[in-house]
């Protein structure tokens, strides 16, 4: 493609690229400094870890060993005393193994103490250095004026250089301006030409061809009529005359008038066609005529189009030209006027006592480096103090171990020579057991061995592993820096130099009269196809969505029609075969029917079975379904929500009567027998402990900063949507902000209004769900829609995006699979109960209102001791993992039926509709929008990419539960965030859950209704 950018434009372009290589630089060289000492720090940390696996692996030898020479010790005096010099041995070994640890914590102490001086005091010296030559150009009044006048000089060669570059710039632009317009006036009066040529010859060369070619077809029609009236007369001669004289003279005169008329019919097309040859060419005379009288002044009217143009492109060029000769005038009076303010600031300067100033920076230097060196001195004397202090440690513990262990060992010689001696067979029998006891130990030694060096081996892989990730992260900070800085400018003047081209070129159409939407859309798709493709024209962008989106709903529609027809070709074992929910029609059928049979009678006992069967069966349809429904399955909650309002629906039409046994057994089973609780207690108590302890420590170094400040700031803007429409804050917050930063449905709506029925009463927390469940739906879809829209900036500006990455520099860790076996997940189950029980006696028993003043439901207690447990890191692998597959069965598949009871015994239709206002749209959207932009805005300050920030701090935040979280990291394509989005709506939703039970024990929501 052809360059038309502007002189100017090209000289900005290049000022912008230097700038943005500039900036390059820096970040390169920024980064090149994080990546030194992250490296450092990764190192020192794998030392320390193998360090540790190697003590602990020493320990497990000696006691190996030590349990062998136990075993030995019995069978006669003398493997006795080996075995007391092996017991000595080993605790030395231990009280050896303690100071070589203290040596090595102070050899890296003291080369983190050194680097860290080295680091400063090369800082310092660089500033010194700069200083000091700052100060030699400054040493007398002669290299002072020189070295003015040498970077004057510079500067001047400079300004000369960026005007011939600049006149050179203009030139080059005339002439290829001069060359358009030139090559359009001849394009202009060759198109003319042409159509003169086309008059004076063609035109008529065509209407003589057209003449000629209807005087054949006439002749041949005609002669074909001459040969049909004599096959006729032949024919009428043969078949009636038959020697008739009359007859025969009548056929012959018929004969002569239809030749007559065929003549005579030929004679006048004859004339016709003349005539018409004679017009046309009568009207291309008359065309020409008139094109000869105008071919002048259009002639005229190009050169003088080209005349005007050229001079407007010359007075542009003189204008141009005039401006750099005017910005060099003045940059060489600016360069003069500060080089003679400069040179009189030198004249008047004193010069003296340079030897003195060179003394007094290097003495400043060499203080503040001496006071660094001392500092390190002084740290490194602390740690050789302590590290003297653990020799005499330890000299002192071998002193006391050897004297105690002589007394020892004197006392049970003593007693091995009191005791009866083994007879030959005890022996014998003694030593086959001790070897065989020995033997297991040798394998259990192998065992432990290669479980410890499997531990090395897995951490040198992290070591391998997070080297690479830090040079990735490099990798990735530099192009991305690249991607701002260069890529952007190189995009921004590729869009100027694109529209020039395509004005050009659309120019030349609409001269040549060829101009129209077709042609208009097939120009920018050529012209797009010759570039490098670093600006994608709009039109093109809409049209490749329109034709994947069309391409995505043919292959659906094609799919349907594949499934359709094979559906036709089903046998009723095949369709009888089908499976709803995991079981075959049929069986559910069965079951469908028992259901209805005991909706239509009434009858339920109160017990777990008939409740859980009624709303399992009710649920898989209901579920089924409604997960099937396009954009309600994406944006209106899905089955889950599609559940909860076959439950309210079931109640408002009186197919379960609230004083039936139907109902009454739900209820009784599900809230005072305590599903819901064992439920909500699942969700969350796996929730916190499943979230990696490695991710969630790696999140209070800035995720959870900005989840809390974008929740803040979320909570600000719906606080301020509710002044705007005259609600008090105290009702935005309990009615809004609650619900929507609660984390979702069942970890955050249900449980706080337990809390309400508990300090309120029931109906009170009915009522307040029956709204909060409609805010939190329409809070979803908000948030679905914006990380979709954040997708989008994502991929329209690189530069804001790391591709499905949060942070700027992300350090993946290695572990080993897990086994889980069933008992693993019983122990889990065991641990969930346990964590109940105890944060209800917490709440109940021990931390009650009158003790602390404040009401904190045990659910509060339940995540204070989850967060306690995981940071500790006190649960094992195992149990986690147990854990997490309780919590993915109860989540998968108890959810459809416990939101299907809570729309049979909590949700109030008519408050739920009431609940949707134009207020509540408000308020929902300004609330979302806050929690999203703000923790765009703060992921640089943290290493965070602003829409991975915004996606999972802000959108996972407002999200309903989940589910909602799915939603959203699916609508952005960035799956892999997962972790962070149940961070931001597990443990973001539970500090939420204990702020509402703290305001709920004193805020009655029935007041702020």
């Amino acid at each position: 493609m052809e360059l038309l950018l502007t002189p100017e434009e090209i000289e900005h372009q290049i000022k912008d690229t230097a700038i943005g290589e500039r900036k390059v630089a820096i970040t390169t060289k920024r980064m090149d400094v994080w990546q030194k000492s992250q490296k450092i720090e990764l190192q020192d940390q794998y030392d320390q870890a193998v360090r540790k696996i190697q003590i602990a692996l020493l320990k497990k030898k000696n006691q190996v060993e030590l349990s062998k020479y136990r075993l030995k010790a019995r069978e006669s005096l003398a493997d006795f005393d080996v075995y007391q010099a092996k017991i000595l041995e080993i605790k030395t070994s231990k009280i050896n193994a303690k100071l070589d640890q203290a040596k090595f914590n102070h050899d890296l102490e003291v080369k983190k103490l050194h680097h860290s001086q080295d680091e400063k005091v090369t800082l310092l010296n660089q500033a010194s250095t700069k200083l000091i030559n700052n100060l030699k150009e400054n040493k007398d009044l002669t290299t002072v004026l020189a070295t003015i006048n040498a970077k004057h000089d510079l500067k001047i060669k400079e300004v000369e250089l960026q005007k011939e570059s600049r006149l050179t710039l203009i030139k080059n632009h005339y002439d290829q301006n001069f060359a358009r317009l030139d090559g359009n006036r001849l394009r202009s009066l060759k198109v003319n030409q042409e159509k003169l040529h086309r008059l004076e010859v063609d035109n008529v060369a065509e209407i003589n061809q057209d003449y000629v070619l209807e005087i054949e077809q006439i002749e041949a029609q005609t002669a074909k009529r001459f040969k049909n009236a004599d096959a006729s007369y032949e024919k009428l001669v043969r078949f009636y005359a038959r020697g008739n004289e009359w007859k025969l003279k009548k056929i012959a005169n018929r004969k002569q008038k239809n030749l007559a008329s065929i003549q005579n019919y030929h004679d006048i097309q004859i004339m016709k066609a003349q005539q018409r040859r004679d017009d046309a060419i009568k009207v291309n005379q008359e065309k020409l005529v008139q094109f000869r009288e105008t071919y002048a002044q259009l002639v005229e009217s190009i050169n003088t189009k080209f005349i005007k143009e050229s001079q407007i492109l010359e007075e542009q060029t003189t204008k141009r030209i005039a401006k750099a000769n005017f910005d060099y005038q003045k940059d060489l009076e600016f360069y003069h006027a500060k080089q003679e303010v400069l040179l009189a600031s030198a004249k008047q300067r004193d010069y003296q006592g340079f030897d003195q100033k060179k003394a007094a920076i290097e003495t400043k230097f060499k203080t503040r480096t001496e006071k660094i060196q001392n500092r390190t001195l002084k740290k490194i004397a602390s740690l050789d103090k302590k590290l003297d202090q653990a020799w005499e440690k330890h000299d002192k513990k071998l002193a006391i171990l050897e004297g105690t262990h002589i007394v020892k060992a004197q006392k049970g010689h003593d007693r091995f020579l009191v005791k009866p001696p083994l007879t030959d067979n005890e022996l014998r029998k003694l030593q086959l057991t001790n070897n065989a006891i020995i033997n297991d130990l040798k394998e259990y030694q192998v065992s432990q061995i290669g479980k410890y060096e499997h531990q090395i081996d897995l951490l040198t892989q992290n070591l391998n592993q997070g080297m690479i990730d830090i040079d990735d992260g490099v990798k990735s900070n530099v192009d991305q820096a690249s991607k701002t800085n260069i890529s952007k400018v190189n995009r921004k003047y590729d869009k100027k130099n694109f529209k020039a081209n395509y004005q050009k070129e659309a120019n030349k159409l609409i001269e040549e009269d060829r101009w129209n939407h077709h042609s208009a859309h097939q120009l920018l798709v050529d012209l797009y196809n010759r570039s490098d493709k670093n600006y994608t024209p709009v039109s093109i962008l809409t049209t490749d969505l329109y034709q994947g989106q069309k391409t995505k709903f043919q292959n659906w529609w094609l799919s349907i029609r594949i499934k359709y027809a094979r559906c036709r070709e089903w046998s009723f074992k095949e369709w009888i075969s089908l499976k709803i929910w995991g079981m075959p029609v049929y069986v559910y059928a069965v079951l469908f029917g028992i259901m209805a049979a005991v909706l239509a009678t009434g009858y339920a006992e109160v017990n777990m079975m008939y409740p859980a069967f009624l709303l399992f069966t009710i649920a898989i349809i209901g579920g089924t379904i409604f997960s099937k429904v396009p954009i309600w399955n994406k944006y209106l909650g899905g089955a889950v929500m599609g559940c909860l309002f076959i439950g309210a629906f079931l109640v408002y039409f009186n197919a379960i009567p609230k004083d039936g046994d139907v109902y009454k057994s739900i209820k009784t089973w599900f809230n005072s027998q305590g599903f819901l609780d064992f439920y909500i207690s699942v969700i969350l108590i796996c929730a916190v402990i499943v979230v990696p302890r490695r991710i969630l420590l790696k999140a209070l170094g800035g995720f959870i900063i900005i989840l809390a400040i974008g929740s803040l700031a979320g909570a600000g803007t719906g606080i301020l949507g509710g002044l705007m429409v005259g609600f008090s804050s105290k009702k935005t917050i309990i009615n809004y902000i609650l619900p929507i930063l609660g984390g979702g449905n069942g970890a955050g709506a249900v449980p706080m209004s337990q809390v309400i029925g508990n300090n309120w009463g029931q109906a009170v927390g009915d009522a307040w769900y029956s709204k909060a469940i409609a805010i939190t739906v329409i809070a979803n879809i908000f948030s679905i829609l914006f990380a979709a829209i954040l997708s989008g900036v994502g991929r329209a500006k690189p530069e804001m995006s790391g591709g499905g990455n949060l942070s700027r520099s992300n350090i993946h860790i290695i572990e080993d699979k897990v086994q889980l076996k069933d008992r693993n997940t019983a122990a889990a189950l065991v641990m969930v109960l346990g964590i109940y029980v105890l944060s209800t006696i917490i709440s109940s028993q021990i931390l009650t209102k009158d003790r602390i003043h404040i009401t904190l439901p045990n659910y509060a207690w339940m995540i204070i001791i989850c967060l306690a447990l995981n940071f500790t890191n006190v649960i094992p692998r195992d149990m986690k993992a147990g854990m997490e597959k309780i919590q993915t069965f109860i989540s998968k598949q108890t959810t459809w039926l416990v939101m299907l009871a809570i729309g049979i015994t909590s949700i109030d239709l008519k408050a739920f509709i009431n609940a949707l206002t134009g207020e509540t749209f408000l308020i929902t959207l300004l609330t979302c929008l806050g929690a999203t932009l703000v923790p765009m805005l703060l992921a640089k300050l943290f290493m965070f990419y602003p829409v991975e920030a915004g996606i999972t701090a802000g959108c996972c935040m407002t999200a309903q539960g989940g589910a909602g979280v799915i939603g959203v990291l699916g609508a952005s394509n960035r799956m892999k965030l997962m972790p962070y989005g149940q961070i931001s709506t597990r443990i973001g939703g539970s500090v939420v859950l204990i702020i509402a039970s703290v305001l709920f024990s004193s805020w009655n929501p029935q007041v702020f209704a």
